[in-house]
């Protein structure tokens, strides 16, 4: 009888390791053929109550532990090369973003001097609306602007109209992934109708494994102007190179260069521009919470070195808070709190460090309001 009960008991362990093994070996091998995990179906099952004894289903156990191991270690490599490979082949930032991580820690979640007030709406055929005001608290100055933007999914096209209260118009027409595969043409106009001033850009911009290109002609009433930028990228090394050519003056009027590096966590950029200009920002996401970044610049035959440091904590999915201090001794201070799902309220301070009971501190509102 103890037999018996120990013969059952052998059976029904190895049954359930053959289920957990076979699960794991079809998740796997489904995973390498592009089907996704579907399942044993029983056919373990089936296996378990045509066998007569332990034994048969130890030795089944262990062909499909061996089988098992050598899969599991194929599927493991092939997922390491495919994840060194999205690393490699990712498609490196515009020259503009370089560094956008740090300059974004330093200056989100920050409005000193404004009350400002945000709304973005979409209707139900996909027109986006924003409107945004603002006055400024030292000269009440009050500005405003709209835009309205509609995205023609099907054919890769999006227009896009604006507004500002210093009665500019503007209209941009954006056609993406039509002509080839990472290829952007942009058609940019700007009209004031009470100057009578009137502007306009063609923006073109490329992006593949390892590139990013662009170049814009820019025309208005001083000449035309040509702005060209490229970055390549290898295994997280970064390098771009931006110039301005003016063919007024028939001579390149802007040369700017930068050096980074970049991973999920960690990015280091460093900048010349123009030969004089020397800049440099460290970006860390220390866990989910917290994100730091330095600033660093300085001017060729000037000893003054600009420094800063600043961070982000996010205390909980509704709040943020935000500090930053520079060498000069101001210190600014955000707050940004979601009051429920489209309502985010900002708060800012921005402190003189060296005369704090001498006034003249600024501070800062902003509400944003989205549906």
């Amino acid at each position: 009888m103890l037999l018996t009960s120990n013969r059952a008991r052998t059976c029904w362990s190895c049954h359930c390791l053959c289920c957990f093994y076979f699960r794991i070996l079809q998740a796997s091998e489904n995973c390498n053929s592009g089907k996704g995990y579907t399942g044993c179906k029983g056919s373990t099952l089936r296996f378990w109550q045509r066998s007569q004894n332990s034994t048969t289903l130890l030795c089944f156990c262990r062909i499909l532990h061996t089988k098992l191991s050598k899969t599991a270690k194929d599927f493991t490599a092939q997922l390491c090369i495919h994840n060194q490979e999205a690393k490699i082949m990712a498609v490196p930032p515009t020259y503009v973003d370089l560094g956008k991580s740090a300059r974004d820690v330093f200056t989100k979640g920050y409005g000193f001097g404004l009350i400002k007030l945000d709304l973005k709406t979409k209707s139900e055929n996909g027109l986006e609306f924003t409107s945004t005001g603002s006055a400024n608290t030292e000269t009440s100055k009050v500005a405003g602007s709209l835009e309205t933007k509609y995205k023609w999914s099907e054919h890769g096209l999006t227009f896009t109209e604006k507004w500002n209260t210093d009665n500019t118009l503007g209209t941009e027409i954006t056609l993406e992934d039509q002509l080839a595969k990472g290829l952007k043409l942009t058609f940019d106009s700007s009209f004031s109708p009470n100057t009578g001033k009137k502007s306009g850009k063609i923006k073109t911009g490329y992006k593949c494994d390892h590139i990013n290109l662009g170049c814009d002609v820019h025309y208005d009433i001083n000449g035309t102007a040509i702005h060209g930028a490229a970055v390549v990228g290898y295994e997280g090394w970064l390098a771009g190179y931006q110039m301005t050519f003016e063919a007024g003056r028939n001579r390149i009027t802007q040369s700017n260069f930068a050096v980074g590096y970049k991973t999920d966590e960690f990015q280091l950029h460093t900048n010349v521009n123009d030969g004089t200009e020397f800049g440099g920002s460290i970006y860390q996401k220390v866990n989910d919470q917290l994100e730091t970044a330095v600033n660093l610049a300085w001017t060729a035959g000037n000893s003054n070195t600009r420094f800063g440091i600043a961070a982000k904590y996010q205390i909980d999915p509704d709040a943020s808070f935000t500090a930053k201090v520079n060498n000069s001794s101001l210190v600014g201070l955000g707050y940004t709190q979601t009051l429920k799902p489209g309502i985010k309220l900002t708060l800012s301070a921005l402190l003189d460090g060296k005369n704090i009971n001498a006034g003249g501190h600024k501070l800062g509102l902003g509400l944003e309001f989205q549906a």
